[in-house]
């Protein structure tokens, strides 16, 4: 999750992010969605022996798999272009 720099309403965001992360929550939203959680935590007592997903290796954080992507930040070069790219793609919705 991320806050713009433009949001209206960073300090609700922080809570509303906080809230999500918190163990009680986040675990929840695991047991009912499915989804890994970004709280380490929770990641490690679902998985864990006798947790939720004791043994789905979708909750095992893997290294080294050559297909795998990692994102980062865009170059500020970047920007403008992805930018207008994206006005393009929601412009033809």
């Amino acid at each position: 999750m991320v806050i713009p720099a433009n949001a209206g309403n960073p300090e609700m965001a922080n809570l509303f992010i906080n809230y999500i992360l918190d163990y009680e929550n986040s675990k929840q939203i695991s047991e009912t969605v499915g989804y890994a959680s970004v709280n380490a935590k929770v990641l490690e007592d679902l998985s864990s022996p006798g947790g939720l997903y004791e043994g789905n290796v979708a909750y095992i954080p893997r290294s080294g798999y050559e297909l795998d992507e990692v994102y980062y930040d865009i170059p500020d070069s970047l920007r403008d272009t992805y930018s207008t790219m994206w006005m393009k793609v929601k412009l033809h919705e």
